[in-house]
């Protein structure tokens, strides 16, 4: 544990370090940055603000729709609300995506989903976005040699083959690697839904394949919540009175996420905002532009949406305990 969090530091200082080489010969635009507050279109900002939304509904309707798969039923507006948590987790357990997974397992188990559901809801959930993470990322370096030539994408590369050598080995010996973990793990109390999941496996892939619409709309949903990113990203540029390509904002999009997967920094912190830099410079973007649009989405996606998570961590949490101390009145009588 300690080895990982020395090497998610230095990952992180890696690209900090890397950031500010590239941006020293640009020293001298950091001065026009606050000149451009000025020529900031505001109705760009309200558009990426409005953009913003559509990832907590894409979230939680994937959820939904997963659960529902599970043959659990929870309210939308329910499902939404733990989506909003992830930020603000992430801040309360910053250790990669721990703080939202932990938040989002102890509000959905209060609205009644086992541990055994909660399971089948994040390898899904899980499954579906990375695969489509990547292909966003894939599918636009394509079109993009000379922004990725000039680019170290080594790491990010090397670890996507990394993951998908491990997944393909994973698949490949799969029965005998459940058999191990139930051995090994069998005579632990809390590893009892771990096991009772693998045991049940073909129930759930039976269900999978009983509801192709429910998997074709929750493939909408995950991209719905990754364009929704994206949406903001290109608002942000607009703010400034300019806008680079699709391909190069959805590139840039997917590798900073990728980039923060591979340094488990909570939500991308430092992370995320010096790829995003560091892309848009090789794309020959405006150095103060490209700063600037990348705080504001940075803003936008990662700060300002805090208030919003403690509001609806702090409505959750009242309304659980309003649940409770009404079974407990209704067992009295």
């Amino acid at each position: 544990m300690k080895f990982l969090k020395i090497l998610q530091y230095v990952i992180i200082l890696g690209i900090v370090v890397w950031a500010v080489s590239r941006l020293a010969p640009h020293i001298d635009d950091f001065s026009k940055l606050w000149e451009l507050k000025d020529h900031l279109n505001w109705w760009w900002i309200l558009a990426a603000l409005f953009s913003q939304i559509f990832q907590y509904v894409g979230d939680g309707w994937f959820s939904l729709l997963l659960l529902k798969i599970a043959d659990i039923k929870v309210r939308f507006k329910d499902s939404m609300r733990i989506a909003s948590l992830n930020v603000f987790a992430a801040h309360i357990l910053p250790v990669g995506e721990a703080g939202g997974l932990a938040a989002a397992y102890h509000f959905y188990k209060k609205l009644g989903v086992n541990t055994e559901k909660f399971i089948f809801l994040t390898i899904c959930w899980t499954t579906i976005t990375h695969v489509i993470l990547i292909l966003l990322f894939l599918i636009p370096s394509i079109f993009l040699q000379g922004v990725t030539s000039g680019l170290n994408m080594s790491i990010i590369f090397i670890s996507i083959l990394i993951v998908m050598l491990i997944s393909v080995g994973v698949y490949i010996s799969r029965h005998h690697l459940y058999k191990k973990i139930e051995k090994f793990f069998g005579k632990y109390k809390w590893a009892k839904p771990f096991i009772a999941f693998t045991r049940n496996r073909a129930i759930y892939k039976a269900r999978l394949k009983k509801h192709p619409w429910q998997i074709s709309q929750s493939i909408l949903a995950s991209l719905i919540y990754y364009a929704s990113n994206i949406a903001t990203l290109a608002f942000s540029f607009m703010a400034f009175g300019t806008l680079p390509s699709m391909t190069l904002i959805v590139f840039a999009y997917a590798a900073s996420l990728l980039f923060s997967k591979i340094t488990l920094a909570p939500a991308g912190i430092g992370a995320a905002e010096a790829s995003l830099i560091l892309i848009f410079l090789e794309a020959h973007i405006d150095a103060p532009i490209a700063i600037g649009a990348t705080l504001v989405y940075r803003f936008i996606s990662f700060w300002l949406p805090i208030p919003g998570g403690f509001f609806s961590y702090y409505s959750l949490k009242k309304e659980s305990k309003s649940n409770v101390d009404i079974k407990v009145l209704e067992d009295q009588i």
